[in-house]
């Protein structure tokens, strides 16, 4: 069992702004084997009544979506929420997050910094937007008043299965545990009365940081992401300026939220995303060949690299040197050859590396990114007071670091970091040391088109990286991270050949770029979450107590927007090969789908799917979505070759026919009483076929199994499935 988002229930006299056509009282659930019942033990749909216990009885396989194996295995659970326009799926979502920033900033109050939201030279208008926010955090997410349902594992101490409901009332935060009743079936999960927990009530020792409690609380929840490339959505304008601190990712993941693509006033920068997404890509393709595919004959064999010179927007060639920077260029150096002393553990010189015509890029980007990390909460120490590295100027925008001393101390700190927020200033100074790229192999259009094997790039940088590894510990460290990977002081291109074309990632299709930047960004993220360090190191700073979110919910809201029905049909199967690729590990990942498409849900069991109508829930009680076929005619008029059945489902068909296979040659090949049907395997590929909606081909599967254990049990249990639908829809 692993985390899943399970339900979400607006309360009485829930904001109306967040309702639109949602019911209050109701229960939106979307995961439907779990059912939910009052103290009188009655189903809790749209009673209002409160949930006393939980009864989950599985009908799927438990790790349907779950990808990796034993020690590696990621653990992953899929629903989603399907209905006509105006059903209520947005709002859901909607609802969903501002009860989590409500939450959060109830129980923490800086989790947003909103001096850090706005980068406005005019003083009073920076003021006057920051009041702007807090007048709409306190008016905007007045009187929210919902339920929130999750299982998950307890963080901390013995292993537990538990059912968690978060609660807020206005201004009241508490949550209630459902315990797992022994050896009940089905599940069942109960709660014990007065155990309800304020969280608010929990007082850290020190103001504006959390408590040990509220420490806990947030290590036990989930963190969710959004991705949504509707231009109509999550507008500021029209939801409250509040949503504008949901995009911003400055705070080494503690906020347990974050919408993407990133958005001002309602509007998607495209080259910044089309940059972002590029950035993302390199990373993961260096490593992992699977991820060079983008579709069918692109497969990304070669790249370009050249400066990004939109970096240096106060730049002055004559003096090759960046204007925000007031130290002279020898402060520079010395600082840079400090700066790998402490990284590296030995002197270094750079007066040879001075030479290349991209160092002074280099060197002003370094010092700029230690200046900019001093505003993340764990560094802003260093910008004032006793640690203090450095002087201020007029401009705001402007600064000289000083002090050697401090200097050695906060670099110190960054060589100990080990998460995403070093990691670019990290590319750069390895690239400062080991001086892996050339001038040379710089791409200027028209002077230098020369182009880099990518496998070439990926050597060169793994055999600098293994070089300083100690070769005992290269188990444990075979691959280089991205923290070792191209800085992005430079801006890459991808070709699918040997030769400099029009054929590359610059002009792939909508629908190519808007499936590719959906699943990085994912990647990207949940590679940061596992970067953020829960060790304290100084146990008196408060600053080091880190959340590290164990659970992630991933919500994708229409990811179908630019995309061809065969991306729709690959999208699900491509996602999970690609989180397989990159992200091996224990945690475990709630992934939501908002969706129009039937080429998605032929994905998903109708068991996992909310079918909304008119603010509603719908049962589902005919055919299974898992499977299902899109009538003949789309392939036809899209010249889909490869059939319309998601390619999940298709994987885990075609496993299940094989195993037959190789059960029916076993019996055959041994007698009666020597041959031994694996019942755990054999319930497994049941539960398969029950899934598939397809009749023909369900009924030839249900006769395979049958003939494992000489009976004919499960054709009938179809066909009378079968009857009983077809009874149901001619009303006989």
């Amino acid at each position: 069992m692993s985390f899943k988002l399970l339900a979400i229930r607006p309360l009485k006299e829930c904001n109306p702004n967040y309702l639109k056509n949602l019911k209050t009282n109701q229960l939106y659930k979307f995961y439907n084997d779990y059912i939910f019942y009052d103290s009188h033990n009655r189903e809790v749909n749209d009673s209002g009544k409160d949930v006393s216990k939980i009864t989950y009885q599985a009908t799927i396989p438990e790790d349907l979506f779950s990808q990796g194996l034993g020690d590696a295995k990621t653990k992953i659970n899929v629903s989603a929420i399907v209905g006509k326009n105006g059903c209520g799926k947005s709002a859901i979502v909607e609802l969903l997050v501002a009860s989590i920033i409500k939450m959060s900033l109830e129980i923490k109050d800086d989790f947003i910094n909103p001096e850090n939201l706005y980068n406005d030279k005019d003083e009073d208008k920076k003021k006057e937007n920051i009041a702007k926010y807090k007048k709409s955090i306190a008016q905007d997410l007045n009187s929210l008043n919902v339920e929130i349902y999750f299982f998950y594992n307890l963080f901390q101490g013995t292993p537990r299965e538990k059912i968690r409901r978060l609660k807020i009332e206005d201004n009241k935060i508490t949550i209630l545990d459902f315990e797992k009743e022994f050896n009940s079936n089905p599940k069942t999960y109960s709660c014990e009365t007065n155990r309800e927990v304020n969280i608010k009530n929990q007082k850290p020792e020190e103001k504006n940081n959390l408590s040990e409690e509220g420490l806990m609380f947030f290590k036990d929840f989930f963190y969710t992401m959004i991705i949504n490339y509707s231009h109509y959505g999550y507008n500021t304008s029209e939801t409250g300026e509040w949503l504008k601190g949901v995009f911003h990712k400055n705070d080494s993941y503690q906020l347990p939220i974050v919408i993407n693509p990133f958005r001002e006033d309602g509007n998607i920068d495209v080259n910044s995303e089309k940059y972002l997404a590029s950035s993302r890509f390199l990373v993961n393709i260096l490593q992992e060949k699977k991820l060079r595919s983008i579709a069918k004959g692109k497969d990304v064999s070669h790249i370009s690299i050249e400066i990004d010179y939109k970096k240096f927007s106060h730049w002055d060639e004559s003096e090759k040197k960046d204007l925000r920077i007031n130290n002279r260029d020898e402060e520079k150096v010395e600082y840079l050859e400090l700066l790998l002393e402490i990284f590296y553990d030995e002197k270094i010189q750079l007066k040879n590396f001075i030479n290349e015509s991209f160092y002074p890029y280099l060197r002003d980007y370094i010092l700029l990114k230690l200046y900019k990390i001093t505003f993340y909460k764990k560094y802003q120490k260093y910008r004032k007071g006793e640690h203090c590295i450095i002087m201020k100027n007029d401009n705001p925008f402007f600064f000289t670091l000083i002090s050697p001393d401090n200097l050695r101390k906060y670099f110190e700190q960054l060589k100990d970091d080990g998460s995403h927020i070093t990691d670019k200033l990290c590319q750069a100074i390895f690239l400062l040391k080991y001086q892996y790229l050339k001038s040379d192999e710089i791409f200027i259009e028209k002077l230098n088109e020369k182009l880099i094997k990518i496998d070439d790039l990926y050597e060169l940088i793994d055999t600098t990286f293994k070089s300083r590894v100690n070769p005992e510990e290269h188990y444990l460290m075979n691959k280089f991270s991205i923290a070792q990977s191209l800085p992005s002081i430079f801006k890459v291109n991808y070709f699918f050949e040997e030769n400099y074309s029009n054929h590359n990632f610059n002009n792939f299709s909508s629908g190519e770029k808007q499936k590719l930047y959906s699943i990085h960004s994912v990647i990207y993220h949940l590679r940061n979450l596992k970067s953020v360090q829960e060790l304290i190191i100084d146990e008196n700073d408060p600053n080091e107590k880190m959340i590290y979110y164990k659970n992630v919910n991933i919500i994708f809201d229409e990811i179908e927007l630019y995309s061809h029905p065969d991306f729709q049909r690959t999208f699900l199967n491509d996602l999970l090969k690609a989180i397989n690729s990159v992200y091996q590990r224990y945690d475990n990942l709630n992934i939501l789908f908002i969706t129009h498409s039937p080429f998605i849900l032929s994905d998903i069991p109708k068991q996992n799917v909310l079918f909304l109508d008119n603010g509603k829930p719908q049962d589902f009680n005919r055919k299974n979505t898992f499977g299902a076929n899109i009538i003949d005619l789309l392939a036809d008029s899209f010249f889909l070759k490869d059939g319309l059945m998601g390619d999940f489902a298709k994987e885990k068909i075609e496993a299940t026919i094989n195993w037959l296979n190789e059960e029916r040659k076993n019996k055959q090949n041994k007698s009666e009483k020597s041959y031994n049907l694996n019942l755990k395997d054999y319930e497994y590929h049941k539960k398969i076929v029950q899934l598939i909606d397809e009749p023909i081909l369900r009924m030839k599967l249900a006769e395979m199994l049958d003939e494992l254990q000489d009976s004919r049990n499960l054709q009938k249990e179809v066909a009378q499935k079968e009857i009983d639908f077809l009874k149901n829809k001619f009303g006989l």
